[in-house]
């Protein structure tokens, strides 16, 4: 028999399942991703919206997307900024924060009892009305990291795009949703030290150190 080997250039050349979105050979372009990204978060900040830089190039990126642009993102970079986001997050908890747990002991039960209902009642939701398959209602449903329900899921055989397009639904609605509803009914207000100040300063003080050394 003659030696039959996968295509390379075919889906199930590009990773368990074939899905492009979660694997495979990176298309588009990173520089034009970062360029959006920058001009949504400079918008955002010119406006004093709450969480510019990351609300703005949420936006920013996602409508490019939408609207056809071949934009990406390196998975290596990904990597290194989920390791300095756990650090920022990590160094926020301190030996004292130990002490104060039986404080939030009916927070974190009513949290747990939440998760639970809610889970429940979304994957109902997404069997009955939205047409979803058992295995992939339960993973776009489950509280949890994106990646980590895409790739169980489909190992599970469920529909990964359909797992990460809900996930994906859902983090824009928290993040989108949740600063305004604490600048509405909190004390919160977006600090209003523009870029371009900052911009300013840093030529001010490249330009003063050229003159110095001319000098």
């Amino acid at each position: 028999m003659a030696d039959q080997r996968p295509d390379e250039s075919s889906p199930s050349a590009e990773g368990p399942g074939g899905d492009s979105m979660t694997a495979g050979r990176a298309r588009g372009s990173m520089v034009l991703a970062l360029a959006i990204g920058a001009a949504g978060g400079l918008l955002f900040a010119w406006a004093k919206l709450p969480l510019p830089w990351m609300m703005g190039a949420m936006v920013a990126t996602t409508v490019a997307s939408v609207a056809g642009a071949n934009i990406r993102v390196d998975h290596r970079l990904r990597t290194v900024m989920i390791c300095v986001l756990g650090v920022m997050l990590g160094s926020a908890f301190q030996p004292s924060l130990v002490d104060q747990i039986s404080e939030w002991a009916i927070s974190i039960a009513g949290l747990l009892v939440y998760a639970i209902v809610a889970g429940g009642l979304v994957t109902w939701y997404f069997r009955k009305a939205a047409g979803y398959d058992a295995v992939t209602s339960y993973f776009a449903s489950s509280p949890g990291g994106l990646n980590e329900m895409v790739i169980v899921g489909r190992e599970m055989g469920g529909d990964d795009r359909v797992i990460a397009l809900t996930h994906s639904a859902r983090i824009l609605l928290v993040v989108m949703t949740l600063p305004f509803l604490f600048q509405l009914f909190t004390d919160y207000t977006p600090p209003r030290v523009c870029c371009r100040v900052a911009v300013h300063s840093t030529c001010r003080r490249w330009t003063g150190r050229s003159w110095r050394a001319a000098a």
